[in-house]
């Protein structure tokens, strides 16, 4: 039977908020038109990050709001003040929180995975790392579970788990439970948890329904469930919602903006530090010649065979690096470590894929064999030296900061193509002044 765990934890406070005098550093945050822009936007922007990193979201919500006609920036607001925005940290201590509800519900054996891909590295995979890490789950995580599934014997699947950011209208989660089923049949009678941070709740109904109609003992657990943006009562009472809805689908229009109630109607009003659902509303991430939508939504480009060059120069430059860690002769493994150590609290498998150009499955068997060996620890939610390793690394900073920049490199050509790609509209791109 399926059990519908969803939390409300929209963290939003409809009082007024009184700025204190001591929130600001005016050495550090510059000019009194700084500080106003924050102080108009801090009441529903205040949980969204850092409070320098605030100062600049003040400064894009103000460049985003210059696009429209003056009647129409309060709903542009009454949007925003709803708004969740998920940055690293946040989602980091979510993960934490939404493993802690799924062992209160079932504290028996599991088999932790994800959504999984056709091909390459989704923004699913984000989410799913920071959930094995951060919790320490590493002996219950199987990326590929579509092997695991295709084999007859399912005894080495008691329960599975899948995780994922946030699902819109559920149509990934039911078509990927299709797929497994499709594979072999017998995990219909196996039970699922579905794990998210965020919910619409357009998706959990679909996948209430679906569970229900199959006879499949499916558990939807989500930490924040998100209604329609212009549900009676939700940013408007009953009587003014249609209006507003029509006013807004009228702004949309009028701006060229498509997707206007996000993919699939559901309006949702979130988004992630790396993408925006395409589920969140169109004025909020679709651009167009004539307008810039306020939050990213990252587009499969095709790469430039520039940048493809340069990343492949980069990567053969690391790998004739003279190696970091001693006594460690294998060149992948050595600069896995390496890399590990460098990037700290900053690794995610995804990122690293792109980096190196290795499959997820293969980033996965060198971190198994550097856990297996001892090489490095997950108590601390990422990768972390042990005391074994630090006895075999440099002791020249000379050689980790040239292996750093190259790093840094890598980074650098990735940075260049979203910019390239116009992945961040460019007057959002630009830091405080």
């Amino acid at each position: 039977m399926i059990k519908d765990e969803a939390i409300i934890d929209n963290n939003k406070n409809e009082s007024t908020f009184v700025m204190p005098d001591t929130c600001f550093d005016h050495s550090d945050h510059g000019s009194q038109k700084d500080e106003r822009e924050l102080i108009d936007y801090y009441n529903f922007i205040k949980n969204w990050d850092s409070k320098e990193k605030c100062l600049d979201f003040a400064v894009r919500i103000d460049a985003w709001l210059a696009q429209f006609e003056d009647t129409e920036k309060q709903l542009m607001l009454d949007i925003l003040k709803k708004f969740s925005y998920y940055n690293k940290q946040l989602l980091q201590k979510k993960v934490a929180e939404l493993y802690k509800k799924f062992k209160e519900e079932h504290n028996e054996e599991y088999i932790l995975s994800q959504i999984q891909k056709d091909y390459g590295v989704g923004y699913s995979d984000y989410i799913y790392d920071d959930f094995w890490m951060v919790n320490n789950l590493k002996d219950y995580a199987e990326r590929n579970i579509l092997d695991l599934v295709e084999r007859d014997d399912l005894e080495e699947i008691p329960c599975l788990v899948l995780v994922d950011d946030y699902t819109g209208t559920g149509k990934t989660f039911i078509d990927f439970y299709k797929k497994l089923l499709s594979i072999n049949p017998g995990l219909g009678e196996k039970t699922t948890f579905f794990l998210t941070v965020a919910s619409s709740s357009v998706a959990i109904e679909n996948i209430n329904s679906f569970a229900k109609e199959g006879g499949y003992d499916i558990h939807l657990i989500c930490l924040e469930e998100q209604k329609r943006a212009f549900l009676d009562n939700f940013l408007y009472v009953e009587e003014d919602s249609n209006n507003k809805r029509c006013n807004y689908e009228a702004i949309c229009k009028k701006h060229h903006v498509k997707c206007i109630f996000g993919f699939g109607d559901v309006e949702g009003l979130i988004s992630f530090e790396y993408n925006t659902p395409n589920n969140t509303l169109g004025i909020i991430w679709n651009d167009s010649s004539e307008y810039s939508g306020l939050f990213k939504r990252h587009k499969r480009e095709e790469t430039t065979l520039k940048m493809i060059q340069e990343r492949a120069r980069v990567r053969k430059i690391i790998k004739m690096h003279k190696p970091v860690i001693n006594n460690i002769d294998d060149p992948k493994t050595n600069i896995f470590l390496a890399y590990c150590v460098i990037m700290g609290e900053g690794y995610s498998t995804a990122k690293a894929c792109e980096d190196f150009g290795l499959s997820a499955t293969r980033l996965d068997e060198l971190m198994d064999m550097a856990l297996y060996k001892e090489y490095i620890s997950m108590e601390s939610g990422y990768p972390e030296a042990t005391s074994k390793l630090k006895m075999e690394m440099s002791t020249s900073r000379k050689l980790i900061s040239e292996f750093r920049r190259l790093i840094n490199n890598l980074e650098k050509t990735e940075e260049e193509k979203v910019c390239n790609d116009n992945y961040i509209p460019q007057q959002f791109s630009t830091k405080r002044r």
